[in-house]
């Protein structure tokens, strides 16, 4: 076995890793990939929605902005230098991040960093952009809860968090964008893209040494001290079983289903999504899948996954899209698939089909750019060692029917959970073991308000 996994090492690490810190603080991680000539880089500032306070949607306002309008190019002269180069740029915010990346050809690596470096450090924030940005954002805010997926997934975290940080939509609401200023915008650039809160991953086909001059060329002169971000408070407790109803015209019933979960940090997360695998996230292998949806014909597709968590744990979810007349029926039995697995554990069978899973798909993993600029960025949030997805491919070939068990029994929860359906506002909710279970009922309208309070 030992042997296998160094050959299996050998062929799963194709790339050589690099880290190095700047003088200003800025934390950098590289990795050298040279079967084509692709430089990608992102910049992982901490400032998300917890660092917010009230002003819901002002992280992600502010990233979305960076890219419309900087000291040296106004919003469209900016695009087309971008186009021009072949390349991309884009920013994704959430409860405690925000990622800029680079996709850039090698050739043009340096005027890559170029604009890089204006984006995160220079952007002007137009008074014109920003109306025309939040107004974009509204529209879409507006338009995503006239799709029931979108409903049942934003139910699901107002229920579960409240107003907690974490649970929030990045997008913020109508209402909270409304007051956002671009004093606002402008405070929190400057209070939290700043070096020392933040780190930077480049996979390259360049050589190490021509990385770093481009590193150092584009922020090493970068300057500002790391912030004090708010204290994330504890997640709210979860009490009983909690079945929330939103009443929407749709010709299906969306459910979801779930509990705080682990940290992906949690040296016990592997074996948790080990058994995650076997339970729902596998797809057509799953257990889920198999029951609910094979045996008994009740769905189209089920699941059931768990989402790590940073600081907090993140959070457990299954779910399903269902024929209205069976609804109730299908939730009970994803119920009792769930409490029967918790209280059995998995099959030797299923155990052997998951390790085979992971040991075939360990290859895949770092095929790509993409997908080794995930994982250093994952290692390095996560403070992960070296190769980490290795690491736990390896250990997860040594866990045991039991050890899977008692994961299920510590993690999955069958008597506290929120359980949310967005139905036809005639539906009869009559779930078989959950009668005597109170049910609210929760509008389209108040997610739309989120803000105002749960």
């Amino acid at each position: 076995m030992e042997v296998f996994w160094i050959m299996m090492a050998a062929q799963s690490v194709p790339f050589p890793i690099t880290r190095f810190d700047l003088d200003n603080g800025l934390r950098v991680v590289v990795a050298t990939k040279q079967d084509l000539p692709l430089t990608l880089a992102r910049l992982v500032v901490f400032a998300g929605t917890r660092d917010e306070g009230d002003q819901w949607g002002l992280a992600n306002l502010t990233g979305e902005l960076l890219t419309e309008g900087t000291e040296r190019h106004d919003a469209e002269a900016l695009a087309e230098a971008v186009e021009g180069l072949g390349a991309s740029l884009n920013v994704d915010v959430g409860t405690y991040t925000t990622q800029i990346t680079l996709d850039v050809l090698s050739p043009r690596a340096r005027e890559g960093f170029a604009l890089f470096r204006e984006v995160v450090r220079y952007p002007t924030f137009p008074e014109e952009e920003l109306n025309k940005t939040r107004e974009r954002i509204i529209a879409s805010i507006q338009e995503s809860l006239s799709h029931p997926d979108n409903v049942v997934d934003d139910a699901f975290h107002y229920v579960l968090y409240g107003q907690h940080p974490q649970g929030r939509p990045p997008e913020g609401t109508p209402e909270t964008l409304k007051r956002l200023t671009r004093e606002d915008i402008v405070r929190f650039h400057r209070t939290y893209y700043v070096p020392a809160n933040a780190f930077l991953v480049v996979v390259s086909s360049l050589p190490p040494e021509e990385v770093r001059a481009l590193v150092e060329e584009a922020f090493g002169d970068w300057k500002g001290k790391a912030p004090k971000h708010p204290e994330v408070p504890p997640l709210p407790r979860l009490e009983g079983k909690r079945i929330v109803v939103v009443p929407m015209q749709v010709n299906q019933a969306f459910v979801a289903l779930g509990h705080f979960g682990i940290r992906r940090s949690d040296p016990d997360y592997p074996l948790v999504r080990l058994m995650s695998y076997i339970l729902g996230s596998g797809g057509f292998a799953s257990r889920l899948f198999r029951i609910v949806r094979n045996e008994k014909g009740y769905a189209y597709s089920v699941y059931a996954y768990f989402y790590p968590g940073y600081l907090l744990p993140g959070e457990f979810r299954a779910g399903m899209q269902t024929k209205i007349e069976t609804a109730n029926d299908a939730v009970a039995s994803m119920i009792e698939v769930i409490r029967t697995y918790r209280e059995e554990g998995p099959t030797p069978q299923e155990l052997e089909d998951a390790k085979s899973y992971v040991l075939g798909s360990l290859p895949r993993q770092t095929e790509t750019f993409g997908q080794i600029l995930g994982a250093l960025v994952t290692q390095t949030l996560h403070d992960l060692p070296d190769y980490f997805w290795i690491r736990e491919a390896e250990e997860s070939q040594e866990y045991t029917v039991d050890q899977v068990r008692k994961a299920a029994r510590k993690y999955l929860d069958v008597d506290r959970y929120v359980l949310v359906l967005v139905v036809p506002e005639n539906f009869e909710l009559d779930i078989p073991g959950l009668k005597e279970a109170t049910v609210e009922t929760l509008s389209v309208e108040t997610l739309l308000n989120w803000g105002k309070g749960s």
